[in-house]
């Protein structure tokens, strides 16, 4: 009994002393990316309400270890539902729900768009889960003035949450003048085989998703904008027929123009490790559930009499993978699965993550990719290695003048985090 009434003076004193709470440590988010319009067909196309399919969607998150939801395209008067869902299942929330659009910005209309902003702070509420607003996805380098509008009057009305976008690989410059707190690239390396569009093989796809992760993080740090990575987890066709088969993978059918296919599982994993190595402070895999209609027209579509690629038709059914991280009846994919052990497996490491810094460290004789970062906090280095074989594993072997770690195995396309001794 005298020490609870102890424990009660002390709190009091606290209190009347003005000691301020503990300060939680800021941890990387591990997320998906939700187009909230998609559940809705996919509930009506199932035969259930709209909220039981969102349940088991983001059942299927928190059992993959996924704490963060990054949706769009979200109604105002829908932003309480996805709030609540994201506390229930324990994630943390950004979203896009300015008129239910991404562009409205883009009108220049300020009156339109600090009546938008009204409404979006009144449905967002004191919510302390819900962290980011997302402003624009792949705006144009001329709207950095209108976003960084966007983005001040925002963080005006609501100074809890901070401001951010979707960047596309070659539109960096943007960051210079949106004033933006964090940013996303959508940097996606594997299209589909042949495609004249992108690279699709992997002599083109690692340089392509390396050079334009690295060349965000050097932008973001400069403009003082957190970096977030969103790698590649759909299928899209851009024209043509094609069905689903019964594990929910997308056929891709003769006379379809197929641009971007599912990447593998060791694929999804060197995306992950790549994306931490280059200094991503968080990650979002686009996307969570499929984006191609799963509908009866599908098999009868053609592309436009105009079309420009003819060439890239395909002559025969093509298996594109699955449409997207879940299928379109809300079963779990085998990249979901990987991501999941991906998320569990760098779990111990998300505070580090979101605060540390790039470090000079000569590596003497490696082979594999090997990025190093120091730990503000303790001075502590490590090291992130990355395995570019997406078939075969890979013992990795680092040396630098005064030391080396000891061998290590990874899996095709596999990374690992790992502290480095000093020399």
């Amino acid at each position: 009994m005298l020490k609870k009434n102890r424990l009660i003076l002390f709190g009091l004193f606290a209190a009347l002393c003005g000691a301020a709470a503990p300060v939680p440590e800021k941890l990387a988010p591990m997320g998906v990316y939700l187009s909230w319009e998609i559940p809705a067909a996919l509930a009506a196309r199932n035969q259930v309400p709209q909220r039981d399919f969102l349940e088991k969607l983001f059942a299927l998150c928190r059992e993959r270890h996924v704490n963060y939801l990054w949706v769009t395209n979200l109604p105002w008067d829908e932003l309480p539902l996805a709030r609540e869902l994201a506390a229930k299942y324990g994630m943390r929330l950004g979203a896009n729900c300015c008129d239910g659009k991404f562009d409205s910005y883009f009108d220049n209309n300020a009156a339109e768009l600090l009546a938008s902003i009204q409404q979006m702070v009144h449905y967002a509420g004191g919510d302390p889960n819900f962290t980011e607003w997302v402003l624009s996805d792949e705006p144009a380098v001329e709207n950095a003035a209108n976003l960084n509008f966007y983005a001040a009057q925002l963080r005006q009305a609501d100074p809890a949450r901070r401001p951010g976008a979707v960047l596309m690989p070659h539109t960096y410059p943007i960051l210079a003048a949106a004033g933006l707190d964090f940013a996303a690239v959508d940097a996606y390396p594997f299209f589909a085989p042949g495609d004249p569009n992108g690279p699709h093989t992997r002599e083109t796809s690692i340089p392509f998703y390396r050079s334009s992760l690295e060349f965000f993080g050097k932008a973001c740090r400069a403009a003082g904008t957190e970096p977030w990575g969103m790698p590649q987890s759909f299928v899209e066709i851009l024209g043509g027929p094609y069905r689903y088969n019964e594990a929910g993978e997308v056929i891709a059918l003769p006379g379809s123009y197929l641009h971007w296919r599912m990447p593998t599982v060791p694929e999804i994993r060197w995306q992950f490790y790549e994306a931490l190595r280059l200094g991503m402070r968080g990650i979002c895999f686009y996307e969570l559930v499929p984006i191609m209609p799963w509908n009866e027209e599908t098999a009868t579509r053609t592309v436009p009499e105009d079309f420009l690629w003819p060439d890239a038709l395909l002559d025969e059914a093509v298996n594109a993978g699955p449409a997207g991280l879940t299928t379109p009846w809300g079963a779990t994919t085998p990249q979901f699965d990987e991501i999941g052990a991906l998320y569990q497996a760098i779990e111990p490491y998300r505070g580090l993550i979101a605060r540390w810094e790039p470090a000079e460290f000569t590596v003497h004789w490696g082979n594999c990719p090997v990025s190093f970062f120091s730990d503000p906090v303790d001075g502590k280095i490590y090291a992130v290695a990355v395995n570019d074989d997406f078939e075969r594993e890979r013992t990795v072997q680092l040396e630098w003048v005064g030391g080396k770690v000891e061998p290590f195995r990874l899996p095709p396309g596999g990374g690992r985090i790992f502290e480095v001794p000093r020399p």
